[in-house]
């Protein structure tokens, strides 16, 4: 299976923790291509893994050009799923989408992202990265029962994972369109 996973997020620190120890972990899986995409900020936060093939792609993580180009890119490489640790799902892509949805904070207390400008571009990511998605991955259960409540999601589309290690196989193959 080749995986692609976008790589911008590891220097970040909550998601950036999550997206490296998910990695090192993907590193450890025979037979597991992993396309990662990062950009110069993140190249030398990446995890080295000899199943690993890393695509520069300096792009703004939240443009639309740059989630079209990542779109692209994933396509070119001709992943069989691609996995975003963010709320922000890329355009066109030809294989499943599997989104990480780490909290939903900002929608549940909006005054936690300072302006209305911001909030608004976080509502209108989180709703595009639910639609497009195959399935979502998030941290709690409370979080799993606002994201089906708040977008109408059934419950199979949903999956809590309290703690690492991160997902394995078993459940990435259980992606589908």
């Amino acid at each position: 299976m080749k995986i692609g996973f976008d790589a911008r997020f590891i220097a970040w620190k909550g998601v950036g923790t999550y997206s490296r120890n998910l990695l090192k972990q993907f590193a450890q899986i025979p037979d597991l291509e992993v396309v990662c995409f990062f950009n110069d900020e993140t190249k030398d936060r990446l995890p080295a893994g000899d199943n690993f093939t890393l695509v520069k792609l300096n792009e703004e993580v939240f443009s639309s050009r740059g989630l079209n180009k990542i779109g692209q890119a994933v396509n070119k490489a001709g992943c069989s799923l691609f996995h975003t640790p963010y709320v922000v799902a890329p355009s066109g892509l030809d294989c499943p989408l599997l989104v990480t949805a780490h909290d939903i904070i900002p929608l549940l207390f909006p005054k936690s992202i300072p302006s209305f400008r911001q909030r608004r571009a976080y509502r209108g990511l989180l709703a595009d990265a639910i639609q497009k998605a195959d399935h979502i991955i998030t941290v709690s259960t409370i979080s799993q029962s606002y994201l089906l409540a708040h977008f109408n999601l059934p419950l199979g589309k949903v999956s809590v994972i309290l703690t690492l290690p991160p997902p394995s196989l078993p459940l990435l193959a259980t992606v589908r369109r």
